[in-house]
């Protein structure tokens, strides 16, 4: 596989979606071990502009809470993922070098979109911040080259997941919690 390239910055941008346990992570690493030119464009926007990132979050974070007290954590998860879709657009407008083949995300925009949706009957975004959601879906459906969704049997999605040594939700439930979780 090779990305063509026209020297006007990457022409391939694509997102890997997948719950966890996948293999995205996986998939990333081979493309990046067998192809030039690809980057890692999640792991870019953390590194590069994570102080960006950071101020850009505080900033929804303030613009979104309004009251009441027990909005805090539901709008700082939305402040955070609307800081994120700030710094993927960022790279994907920092990088238009010929050497840059292809932008991939692992936990990108669509997944940063979709944290973003209802919970239990109320909108995660304050109406103030809808319009962002708006454009950002508007952008990244246009931008998108590529969307690859991953899975794999629950079993093994589970055992994965398990043998991580980072936390996850479904470490703490019993196996048939786990199960339905998946």
């Amino acid at each position: 596989m090779a990305f063509m390239n026209n020297g006007a910055g990457p022409t391939c941008v694509l997102e890997l979606l997948g719950v966890a346990g996948a293999g995205k992570t996986t998939v990333l690493r081979a493309l990046m071990g067998r192809l030039a030119g690809v980057l890692d464009g999640t792991r870019t926007a953390r590194r590069r502009y994570w102080c960006r990132t950071l101020c850009s979050t505080l900033r929804h974070r303030c613009g979104l809470r309004r009251g009441d007290p027990r909005d805090l954590p539901r709008t700082w998860r939305a402040a955070k993922n609307l800081a994120y879709l700030d710094a993927f657009r960022r790279v994907v407008t920092d990088f238009p070098t010929p050497t840059c083949q292809a932008i991939v995300f692992d936990h990108g925009p669509l997944y940063r979109l979709g944290r973003l949706r209802p919970e239990n009957g109320r909108p995660v975004v304050s109406s103030d911040s809808v319009s962002c959601w708006n454009a950002a879906l508007r952008y990244w459906s246009a931008r998108l080259d590529m969307v690859v969704l991953l899975s794999a049997p629950d079993t093994a999605l589970i055992e994965r997941v398990l043998a991580r040594p980072n936390h996850h939700r479904i470490k703490d439930m019993a196996p048939a919690a786990a199960g339905r979780f998946v």
